[in-house]
C-alpha cells in the first residue's frame, strides 16, 4: 500500500509546474454566426485564462477576431491554433485554442475527429504559431 502511495506521488510531482496556468474549456454557441454576440465581452471573461479550448466557431476567422479582443482587452499577446471545418452535411465547425505564448506554448501534434475532441499538446517556452 505504502509503495503504490508513494508511486501515486511520484506521478503528482510534476503536475505543481502546471499549477500556474489558468485553463477554461467554453462552448460559445455558433460563435461567429450573426446572432448578437459582444466578442468585447467574450474577450472579457476569456482573459481571465492563460488556455481557452473553444467549439461551436461557425468562421475561420472569428478566433482571430477574438484573439484580436484579447489582445485589446489584456494589452498581451494572444495566439491561436485553429483545426479545420468538421461536421456532416452542410452544417460546419472550427474547433480554436486561444492561448498566451508567454505562458502556453503549442509543441505539436494538433489532432481533430469528425466530432470532439480537438487537442494538442503544450509546454513552457515562447514559440509561435498560428494554425494548425
Amino acid at each position: 500500500m505504502v509503495q503504490w502511495f508513494l508511486i501515486g506521488l511520484a506521478c503528482l510531482a510534476p503536475l505543481p509546474a502546471l499549477s500556474d496556468a489558468v485553463i477554461a474549456n467554453w462552448d460559445i454557441e455558433h460563435l461567429g454566426w450573426n446572432n448578437g454576440k459582444d466578442l468585447a465581452a467574450v474577450a472579457e471573461v476569456a482573459s481571465r485564462f492563460d488556455l481557452l479550448a473553444v467549439q461551436e466557431v461557425m468562421s475561420e476567422e472569428i478566433p482571430y477576431a477574438l484573439e484580436a479582443a484579447l489582445e485589446a482587452r489584456t494589452g498581451a499577446e494572444w495566439d491561436t491554433l485553429q483545426s479545420h471545418a468538421v461536421g456532416r452535411g452542410s452544417y460546419k465547425e472550427f474547433y480554436a485554442f486561444l492561448y498566451r505564448p508567454d505562458t502556453i506554448t503549442w509543441v505539436d501534434g494538433a489532432v481533430v475527429f469528425a466530432r470532439k475532441p480537438f487537442s494538442a499538446r503544450s509546454g513552457c517556452g515562447s514559440a509561435r504559431t498560428r494554425r494548425a
